[in-house]
């Protein structure tokens, strides 16, 4: 991690009115943020996110620069088993809760930085 951006995250904590003390600190809610954050909330943690921009994903806001995401949304797979389908499904959030598949969101083989964002919210 940056130096700069470490240091700003320890200056916003402590300038609140109050010391917040957290077991777990994730920095930044993009895919691996949330799901990191997914599965402390489901273990009881207690964890803070901090996030540079107002929402979740912003990285895919500016990148990819051409506005497609360079992994496939295999939407079919011909396979029945849900493991098998979740391997081959590279842009999902892992959840319990199936409306989180990416091919909700895009039926484009190579979806669009709005469609992430989109599950990101």
């Amino acid at each position: 991690m940056d130096l700069s951006i470490f240091l700003a995250l320890l200056l916003c904590v402590k300038a609140s009115a109050q010391t917040i003390y957290k077991d777990y600190c994730v920095v930044g809610a993009g895919p691996g943020g949330l799901q990191l954050s997914y599965f402390l909330h489901r273990a009881n943690r207690d964890y803070i996110v901090f996030e540079r921009g107002n929402m979740s994903g912003t990285f895919f806001l500016t990148f990819p620069r051409h506005g497609k995401l360079i992994s496939i949304n295999k939407r079919h797979t011909g396979k029945t088993n849900k493991e098998f389908n979740f391997r081959h499904d590279w842009n999902s959030l892992i959840s319990d809760d199936e409306t989180l598949a990416m091919r909700h969101y895009s039926k484009d083989f190579f979806s669009s930085e709005k469609h992430i964002c989109a599950l990101f919210k």
